[in-house]
């Protein structure tokens, strides 16, 4: 905790001050781009610590965990593998756009970005149908870049007549509608609770 007598010296880097709370109260706060600081400290501290070697064994094997069946040939094909291939496909500054389903919890854990805002999804907050809208916002706002949604067939069904708006706009864009026929991610949260009742 910062502040605790002989504890460790919390420093917080955000965007936005730090919500000062009772287990949480920062030594000093760096606020603003948190590129920017991130980069400035890493100048700032070159050769001045020495790398932790757990860290750096812990990095690759998460790493290592990521690409686990990224090549997968198993037909139909696993997310690991999907992830991996729109990796492979889509340029560094891409944006890809997620929808709400169970296929959003792998690419948030294993689609590689290289610059900000190249991944767009909610951050749980159920917003089926959002794949296909973002998308076209992205394009609006990047038309030089390529931009793809990625979306469950559920999700892209609450919003696919906005093809008609991508169509009318000219919009150069793809959607990958990933195929389970339910809506996956409430059938495995209804399964995970009626195990959590029986047990």
């Amino acid at each position: 905790m910062g502040g605790a007598a002989g504890g460790p010296k919390v420093i917080y880097v955000g965007y936005v001050s730090a919500n000062v709370e009772q287990v949480f109260y920062p030594d000093a706060e760096l606020v603003g781009d948190i590129g920017t600081t991130v980069a400035a400290l890493a100048d700032r501290l070159g050769g001045v610590l020495k790398p932790e070697h757990g860290m750096l064994t812990l990095r690759q094997e998460i790493l290592g965990h990521i690409n686990e069946r990224a090549d997968s040939g198993a037909f139909p094909p696993i997310p690991q593998r999907i992830v991996h291939d729109v990796r492979a496909v889509m340029p560094e500054d891409g944006i890809v756009c997620l929808d709400n389903g169970m296929y959003k919890i792998w690419f948030a854990r294993n689609y590689r970005t290289h610059l900000a805002n190249t991944l767009l999804l909610d951050n749980a907050l159920a917003t089926m149908g959002a794949g296909l809208p973002s998308a076209i916002a992205a394009k609006l706002l990047k038309s030089d870049r390529q931009v793809l949604a990625v979306c469950g067939d559920g999700g892209f069904m609450m919003n696919s007549q906005e093809l008609e708006t991508a169509v009318r706009l000219r919009l150069d864009l793809v959607v990958l509608i990933i195929e389970d026929s339910a809506y996956g991610m409430i059938r495995w949260k209804q399964a995970v609770d009626r195990f959590a009742i029986l047990a």
